[in-house]
């Protein structure tokens, strides 16, 4: 039978072990991008740049639907 303080220390050490291992798996934390500030236009350019990407990904939703149900609109 292991003696007490053995079996703690065994313990203490496979923890102490897995915790630097997971410490070294994980990625180091970044800072958000809502730290960085944008000028007006710049802030206009990516919304700008979101409501093209919206709309190209809505048409191509369209189509894929088209192609599935033969049309988007089936009446009022």
């Amino acid at each position: 039978m292991i003696p007490k303080a053995l079996a703690c220390t065994l313990v203490f050490v496979t923890l102490m072990t897995t915790a630097a291992a997971l410490a070294k798996a994980l990625p180091a934390r970044t800072q958000h991008s809502s730290a960085q500030t944008y000028t007006a236009v710049e802030t206009a350019a990516l919304g700008a740049s979101a409501d093209r990407r919206a709309e190209a990904q809505q048409r191509r939703w369209d189509r894929r639907l088209n192609r599935i149900s033969g049309s988007i609109c089936k009446g009022c």
